[in-house]
């Protein structure tokens, strides 16, 4: 008897030290939750990548205000769009957001932004206050 006392006290340990690591993982993606815009994001004229936190640039469409930036060597296919998102509320994270001046063609760094998807996962908007549009969306592809 005194064995499988035990035996079923090393197990309960193991449980719960396993219960507690996954409970740490979870509580770890519930503070930011950035997994739910993973994926790629159209605009019509751009479209943007999310993965592990960031979105980076995936597509620059001709007639976007983007291509001299891009065509002068300023950005990338692949550089960041946005950066450092943190959830901050119900389907909603505050990040920034890369931006440029279309009469110098240059990228001119990066503003405060917050990012809301829509409750079905399928549109994103993007709000800039201190940019010239400060409200885009972008649709799931």
């Amino acid at each position: 008897m005194k064995k499988t006392i035990k035996l079923f006290g090393i197990i309960a340990f193991v449980a719960v030290i396993g219960f507690l690591a996954v409970g740490c993982e979870i509580d770890n993606n519930e503070n930011n939750d950035s997994e739910m815009l993973d994926g790629a994001w159209d605009r019509g004229d751009i479209v943007v990548t999310f993965s592990n936190g960031i979105g980076v640039f995936t597509q620059i469409n001709s007639g976007s205000g983007w291509i001299p930036v891009l065509n002068n060597g300023k950005i990338k296919i692949g550089d960041q769009k946005f950066r450092n998102l943190k959830k901050s509320g119900n389907l909603q994270w505050s990040c920034q957001e890369r931006t440029f001046d279309a009469d110098t063609q240059n990228s001119t760094g990066w503003a405060d932004c917050t990012i809301t998807l829509s409750s079905n996962g399928q549109t994103l908007t993007a709000y800039a206050p201190s940019t010239t549009n400060p409200t885009t969306s972008y649709t799931k592809k």
